[in-house]
């Protein structure tokens, strides 16, 4: 029944992109500087559509849309297969995932080959055969295939609890490689043991993570860039708490809650954190009409502090990448000022600007989206700040 249930959910998403493209097709092409083509505005408007209605990261809803239209239309067996419960979505992902990165005239071959194996394995193994059938039937050789993915190398960071974050490396599986291997030998070249420091009681895992975190602090690259630099972010402290006077935590902008000790700490003496206490200011200039298009700096360290990240449904794009947004367009005498501005990443701003996404400013910093479908999604603020 689950397995019925996610290959419907796959046949409505197809339909809703469908019914999207046509009627931005029917609407002609799009306006604004640079505008987005029929195709791409259909694309925006579906994905953030759908991200703000189930409650999903864009980057999901991509995915879905990309395996929805796979599976209906080039996939017909995998798509008959997840109807009837023989397989699983998650074992339609990974067949979708690997039919993919093949030409489009290999994929019905591709599918005929790992559909069995499916039916009858696990998600992983089927995962395992599948890349292999994929690397036997891709016409393209591993090293060109190597050279282009390694385009897409990245680091990204993943909030977990209790005060701790993922640092994710995405490289070449030999740099990778190598880079684990000398964190290893450092933690054991430590102690001159299998077990760094064990009067400490420090495990090899540990002593690894503290080498990581040492060459990338401390280190520099091999033309000698980072020398002496220093990220800088910021942490938010309750003036009780760094008073000593309250336990509550700190926040740090980005990952989240941090406990009192090591806000008091970020606080009080690392010179790569910028303070932000959270009691009332004044004298910050909040806004100044028309006088300035330009957001001046006291305002902006109001709105990065008051919106945290992209205000759009869902997204997590830090204030301090995004563009400051005027709600009503300063050509259209809006004014700069704190209650018609907000916080939207690039992408976001455009499609607020090239499509019929709509913003409405409450008070207090909330925002109320209206897509074009006529559906209202509400945003409030990282901090709500007292102007």
């Amino acid at each position: 029944m689950i397995a019925q249930a996610t290959a419907l959910r796959t046949a409505l998403i197809d339909e809703a992109r469908r019914v999207c493209e046509r009627e931005e097709e029917a609407l002609g092409e799009g306006r604004g500087v640079a505008p987005w083509s029929v195709g791409e505005r259909a694309r925006r408007m579906i994905t953030a559509e759908l991200a703000a209605a189930l409650r999903m990261p864009e980057c999901t809803i991509q995915t879905l849309l990309a395996e929805s239209q796979m599976i209906t239309h080039q996939l017909p067996r995998t798509r008959a297969a997840l109807e009837v419960g023989e397989i699983s979505y998650r074992h339609a992902q990974k067949i979708v995932d690997h039919a993919l990165t093949l030409p489009a005239e290999t994929r019905v071959q591709f599918e005929e080959a790992v559909l069995p194996v499916a039916v009858a394995q696990t998600v992983a193994k089927t995962d395992r055969r599948a890349r292999i059938i994929r690397e036997r039937m891709h016409p393209t050789s591993i090293h060109d295939r190597r050279v282009a993915a390694i385009q897409n190398r990245c680091v990204r960071i993943e909030p977990a609890r209790d005060g701790m974050a993922y640092v994710t490396a995405f490289l070449g599986n030999a740099v990778a490689l190598e880079i684990h291997e000398r964190l290893t030998d450092i933690a054991h070249a430590s102690a001159g043991t299998t077990k760094a420091h064990p009067g400490e009681g420090l495990t090899v895992d540990q002593a690894r993570a503290d080498a990581f975190t040492d060459l990338l602090m401390n280190g520099t690259t091999p033309d000698g860039v980072g020398r002496g630099v220093r990220a800088t972010v910021a942490v938010t402290v309750p003036v009780l708490t760094l008073l000593g006077a309250s336990e509550d935590p700190g926040f740090l902008h980005g990952v989240g809650p941090i406990d009192a000790d090591t806000a008091r700490h970020l606080a009080g003496t690392a010179t790569s954190f910028t303070r932000i206490l959270t009691h009332p200011h004044t004298g910050a200039i909040l806004g100044v009409g028309r006088d300035s298009y330009a957001v001046p700096a006291d305002l902006r360290r109001f709105l990065t502090l008051r919106d945290g990240a992209c205000r759009f449904p869902g997204c997590s794009q830090t204030a301090k990448r995004c563009d400051i947004d005027h709600n009503d367009d300063w050509g259209d005498l809006g004014e700069t000022e704190h209650d018609n501005l907000a916080h939207l990443c690039r992408g976001h701003h455009r499609l607020k600007h090239q499509t019929r996404w709509r913003i409405t400013h409450h008070p207090h910093g909330a925002l109320e989206w209206t897509s074009p479908t006529g559906h209202i999604y509400r945003t409030e603020p990282a901090e709500t700040l007292t102007p």
